[in-house]
């Protein structure tokens, strides 16, 4: 009987893939925590939204007047702060 001590070649690529695997999500999960929403991004996100889902202009003008509620509102929490 032949003992193997160690890994196989295949054990070690195995190993590499996770630990690279790993170090990317983990520089995902760093990088991405960082970036804090502003009101700016906010309010555009929602006029993206009006845009896609209103199907009539009032409904449109209502939604992004919704919108630019929220920019205000967002705006003076900020300020207050």
């Amino acid at each position: 009987m032949r003992s193997q001590t160690g890994l196989s070649f295949f054990g070690a690529l195995i190993l590499v893939a996770i630990i690279a695997a790993g170090g990317y999500f983990g520089y995902q999960w760093y990088m991405g925590r960082e970036e804090v929403p502003t009101c700016k991004d906010d309010h555009l996100s929602c006029m993206r939204m009006c845009r896609r889902l209103a199907t009539d202009a009032t409904e449109a003008q209502k939604c992004q007047a919704n919108c630019d509620g929220d920019l205000s509102a967002c705006e003076r929490k900020i300020g207050a702060r």
